[in-house]
C-alpha cells in the first residue's frame, strides 16, 4: 500500500489517464509474492478532452483541442499492475459487445499477464467476464478547461452493474479477493460472503 501511495498508479480520474511506467522500480521493492489474487471490478475506457494550449473553453460550440483515450477502471488498473508485477491475477468484469470492450480484454491478456477468460464448454472453463448485449462497454468522458480542471464529465457505466459474482468453482486456488465499488451492493456482499465461505 505504501508503494502504491508513493507512485499513485492506481488513481482514476481526469488527471490520471495512464499507469506510470514505474513497474520495474516497484518490482525491485516488492518481495516475491505468493498466492492467487482475484479482482472483481470495472474495465473502463477513459476519454479526456481539453482545449488547445492558451485557448479558453467555450461553451455551446466546438473547441480546438486535444482528445486522448486510455484503459481505466479501478479493478482493471489493479489487475494490470498485479500482472505486470509478475503475478497472474484473475479479473472478473463485464463489457459490451463492442470493439472497445474486446480491446480492453485483449490488452490485459496479451500484454499484462492477467487471466481473463471466456466460457469454454468443451474444456469446462468458466468465464471471468460477461459480454452484455444492448449496452456499451463502460466509458468515462471528461472535458477539462484550459487550466486542466474538470469542467464536466459523462460516465456510461451501466454495464458494470451486470458484473457476475464468481461461482464456487472460481474460488479454487484463490487466496485473496480485491473488489472495487462498481458492481452493485448486493453483488459486492455476495462476492464477499462467497469468498469468506471458500476461505479466501
Amino acid at each position: 500500500i505504501e508503494i502504491a501511495e508513493r507512485n499513485k498508479f492506481l488513481n482514476d480520474g481526469p488527471q490520471s489517464v495512464s499507469i506510470p511506467v514505474q513497474i520495474s522500480q516497484i518490482k525491485a521493492e516488492v518481495p516475491n509474492a505468493t498466492g492467487k489474487v482475484a479482482v472483481i471490478g470495472g474495465a473502463v475506457l477513459d476519454l479526456i478532452a481539453k482545449p488547445a494550449k492558451d485557448e479558453p473553453l467555450l461553451l455551446h460550440t466546438s473547441n480546438p483541442g486535444y482528445c486522448t483515450e486510455s484503459e481505466g477502471g479501478v479493478g482493471r488498473n489493479i489487475a494490470e499492475v498485479l500482472g505486470r508485477l509478475g503475478t497472474t491475477p484473475l479479473f472478473f468484469t463485464a463489457i459490451g459487445n463492442d470493439s472497445r470492450g474486446h480491446a480492453l480484454i485483449s490488452h490485459l491478456t496479451d500484454k499484462c499477464n492477467v487471466e481473463v477468460r471466456m466460457k469454454d464448454s468443451v474444456k469446462e472453463i468458466l468465464p471471468t467476464y460477461s459480454i452484455i448485449e444492448g449496452v456499451n462497454t463502460a466509458s468515462y468522458l471528461a472535458v477539462l478547461d484550459e487550466e486542466g480542471d474538470l469542467h464536466t464529465a459523462v460516465a456510461d457505466m451501466e454495464v458494470l452493474h451486470l458484473i457476475a459474482v464468481p461461482v464456487s468453482l472460481d474460488w479454487n486456488g484463490v487466496d485473496y479477493l480485491i473488489l472495487d465499488a462498481n458492481p452493485t451492493m448486493n453483488s459486492l456482499i455476495k462476492a464477499s460472503i462467497e469468498a469468506f465461505d471458500a476461505d479466501v
